[in-house]
Order: structure tokens, then sequence, then C-alpha cells
């Protein structure tokens, strides 16, 4: 009975258009001749160890081998070891401590810094068409992570139908540490939609970024391919916002120290018509926007670094939770050393509507 009334209840993808986000003001004219469009797929705790796109084993019949274009980045290290502030650094390529954002202040969770360029909207400023679908009720708009969409599609609530459901579902992954089906078919339904989205024809070159839900690496690499496989011709850039450490249960994971067994994740990036490789030099998964931007002929002045020229520097990470401003640099070898410094935005108020949705997804009460 519950299965049948939460196939009814869900509400469907529902595209917030400009009301969810600030919009550029200005668009450049397109150019489908030389803008590539853009897919950016980001993950909730995959780690590198869990092999999600065949990590060590990408021979010439692996879906995600070099000779099909796939650059893999083996030692990437993400922005942070929770969601809100590794997200923030994956759109606008600057650190934690740079930006501020996703951070407790006591009173809330902190915004990233006024002023603060994101990669979707110095794309919607050069002429691109933006859309998001995102899984997770706590990428909301009020934290800005709407900003520069054309279309934003929050999923919150398909993943968890019922406030009920939602609650049962958190309570048996707090159990047993597992992924739930119902995660599992949310992002199933949709990468459904983000087909849709790239099926349609427009006259812009299109940036869409997917945001999964489902932990799993299984589940997460099926639709990694389905999206890959919709269009050849499209860029993909593929990786997690952080690591889920396995020796702890789902409710104490992401882990509170920055290691790398909470950091380091899968990256990888596909260009069509461009042989792939392997970098196993440290990179900031930061970095990710800057490269992105770089593809359309736009990284300049962005912050960041493209992930494809060489180059040497410290990975700075930040945004444990309870340690609001703290951060830490990686040492060759794989330990972190604390660095001074680091701003802090403003704390976020919630609308009703957000903190609705993070009650049905069973993360507040």
């Amino acid at each position: 009975a519950l299965t049948i009334a939460s196939g009814a209840a869900a509400p469907a993808l529902r595209d917030g258009g400009s009301a969810q986000g600030v919009l550029a003001a200005q668009r450049a004219a397109p150019d489908l001749l030389t803008q590539p469009d853009l897919l950016l797929v980001t993950i909730e705790g995959i780690s590198s160890t869990d092999r999600m796109m065949d990590e060590g084993q990408w021979g010439t019949k692996s879906p995600f081998s070099p000779t099909k274009g796939w650059t893999h980045f083996s030692t990437a290290i993400a922005p942070a070891p929770s969601t809100l502030p590794s997200m923030h650094s994956v759109l606008t390529s600057l650190t934690v401590r740079d930006h501020g954002g996703g951070l407790s202040t006591g009173a809330g969770t902190s915004g990233r810094m006024t002023g603060a360029m994101s990669l979707p909207l110095a794309l919607q400023q050069g002429g691109y068409e933006t859309t998001a679908l995102v899984a997770n009720p706590q990428l909301s708009p009020e934290h800005g992570f709407a900003a520069g969409f054309d279309h934003w599609m929050p999923t919150s609530s398909v993943r968890e139908p019922l406030v009920l459901m939602g609650q049962l579902n958190r309570l048996a992954t707090w159990w047993d540490g597992s992924d739930s089906e119902l995660s599992q078919d949310s992002d199933q339904r949709m990468t459904s939609q983000a087909q849709v989205v790239m099926d349609t024809p427009v006259a812009r070159p299109r940036f869409v970024w997917v945001h999964l839900a489902s932990a799993d690496p299984n589940s997460a690499r099926a639709q990694v391919l389905r999206l890959a496989n919709t269009h050849p011709g499209w860029v993909v850039a593929v990786t997690s916002l952080h690591a889920t450490d396995p020796a702890l249960t789902a409710a104490q994971a992401p882990q509170r120290v920055y290691t790398d067994r909470a950091l380091k994740v899968p990256l990888a990036i596909r260009r069509p018509g461009v042989e792939g490789g392997v970098e196993s030099s440290p990179v900031a998964v930061s970095d990710l926007a800057h490269t992105m931007l770089a593809y359309a002929g736009m990284a300049n002045p962005f912050p960041g670094r493209n992930l494809h020229n060489p180059h040497r520097r410290r990975v700075i990470v930040g945004g444990a939770r309870g340690v609001a401003q703290g951060s830490a640099a990686r040492t060759k070898d794989g330990h972190y050393l604390p660095v001074e410094g680091g701003v802090l935005g403003r704390t976020v108020r919630l609308a009703d509507s957000s903190r609705e949705a993070l009650r049905a997804a069973g993360y507040s009460r």
C-alpha cells in the first residue's frame, strides 16, 4: 500500500526556471561550432577505491578506456569531506577557505561569499543554455546553487515521495550502511529526464549538471554510462564530492577529519576525438570548473587551473563538519597539515519549500 501511495504521491521533476536563481544579465552570441556541449555529473560519497570507473583496468574494452577519450585522474582530491562546501568549490574553482560556503556558523550553514563567479553563470554569459537536475535537497537555491541555470530541476521530492518512506529509508541506511533502492530508483528516473533534456534541440550550446544521490558505485556507474552514451559528442566530466570511509557507518560518514580515505575520489573527463590517458599526480577536484570553461574558451580570468596542464601546487581542502574555517594542505605523501586563513560566508536562511524538502528526505525534523 505504501509503495502504491508513494508512486501516486511522488511529484514530477519540476523546472524552477529563472525564479530559482540569478541569471546572466547579458549573454554573448552562441557559437555552436567552437563551444562544445558540456555534461557535469557529481555523485555523493564514492571513493576512488570503489573502482566505479574501472580504475586500474582501463583496457580498450572498458567503456571508460582512454582510447574512447577518457582521461582519468587517479589521485583526485575532493575540496571537502562534506557535500555543501565541496559542491561550492566544484562550481567556482575556489578552495573552501576562499569561498566560505557550506560551513557551520552556529546558527545554520554559510553561503559562499558574494561575488564568487560560478561555472553555470560564466557559461550562461558566454552563450550557453544551462540546466541542473539535483537529487540532494541540501543543494538548494538559497545556497546559490541555482544561480546561472535557465532550468533548475530539484529531484528531492522524487527521491523520497513520502515523509514516512524517507525516514524509514534513512533509518535502514544508517542501520546497515547500505544504499537504498529508493535513492537508486530516483537516480534512474533523473537520468532519464536528463537524457530528454540532452535530446531536446536548442539554438545554443548546452551545459547540463546532474547530481546523483546514490552512493552505490554500481548504480552510479550505470547512470554515468547512460548519460555519456546519450550523445557521444558531448564533453563529460564525472566526479564525487567526497569519499565515504567504509570503516564508518553511514550516519558518521563523511569523515570529520582530513585524510585520503575521506577525500580521494574518482575524477574522469571524456573529450570526443581526443586521446585520453591517466594522470597520477595529485590534482584538486576544485579545478574542474576552470577546466570545463577552458573547453569553451572562457577560462580566463576564472579562478583555478586547467587539469590537463601539468602543474605542481598544494591541494588545499576544508569544510570538515564542526571545524568552521579550518583548512589543510595535502603533502606529497598524503598527509594533511593545517593552514591558516579562510573566510566565512553569511548564514543562509532557507525558504519554507527547502526546509520541507529536507524534512521529506529525512535530513532534518
